[in-house]
């Protein structure tokens, strides 16, 4: 189990170190966020800059001018398709049955119309929710606790932290039998999303006085606005 543990800290959740910061200057508010590992964190924060700025960034931009933005396009959406049963899952788990409902429409047209490479159900009225086992048990009462940045997942806490091998274990990566080569898998699909994202991710460390600061504030006000829908 250890060695799952390692490998999920290692290549788990994303080669991108800010995900969805997109709307993140308009919608923030100062809020105190507790931070016991303070100084922990802020060195893994510099780890994390630096991987990125060094290793993961120059890998993504070599990625996408090598290769041809429908391609792209197409493997980021089979990996929006495959994390939808996850979703569906997290939903039925808090009982939200009318979002668990459009996530599966949502699956069904893109594997029937779109072949999973497609989004077709984009052209539809069908919402697709941003959802993890984090976020269930956020919604189940459980405390995030101390802020917690995780080496190359970037910020996290120890709720969300700990919600990871259930995560793992909702996508289709998990169960490729040689255990490797689906965290390989997982690592390139994470590649490709990068190749969209990281121009947000360099917006976010060129124009933030303390970059560590504004990404766990942000972190944190946006997982607890995402507990809050619904309920």
């Amino acid at each position: 189990m250890s060695k799952y543990i390692i490998c999920l800290c290692l290549f788990f959740s994303t080669l991108i170190l800010a995900n969805d910061f997109e709307d993140f200057e308009q919608e923030y508010q100062k809020k105190e966020v507790k931070d016991s590992f303070y100084t922990y964190n802020k060195a893994m924060s510099k780890f994390n800059y630096d991987l990125y700025t060094y290793i993961l960034r120059p890998i993504a931009i070599s990625y996408k001018s090598i290769t041809p933005s429908f391609v792209r396009t197409g493997v980021k959406n089979v990996f929006d398709t495959t994390r939808s049963p996850a979703k569906i899952i997290n939903h039925l788990l808090t009982f939200e049955f009318k979002k668990a409902g459009e996530e599966f429409g949502r699956f069904c047209m893109n594997v029937i119309f779109g072949f999973g490479l497609l989004d077709s159900a984009s052209k539809t009225s069908l919402k697709s929710y941003e959802v993890d086992f984090g976020t269930t048990l956020g919604k189940w009462g459980v405390n995030s606790g101390t802020h917690l940045v995780l080496p190359i997942l970037g910020p996290s806490n120890v709720r969300d932290a700990l919600a990871l091998p259930i995560d793992w274990f909702l996508v289709p990566e998990a169960y490729i039998d040689n255990f490797w080569l689906g965290v390989g898998v997982n690592a390139a699909l994470k590649l490709n999303e990068l190749s969209f994202e990281y121009e947000k991710i360099d917006d976010i460390y060129q124009n933030s006085v303390d970059y560590y600061i504004f990404i766990r504030d942000a972190y944190e006000q946006r997982r607890q606005e995402l507990i809050k829908q619904g309920n």
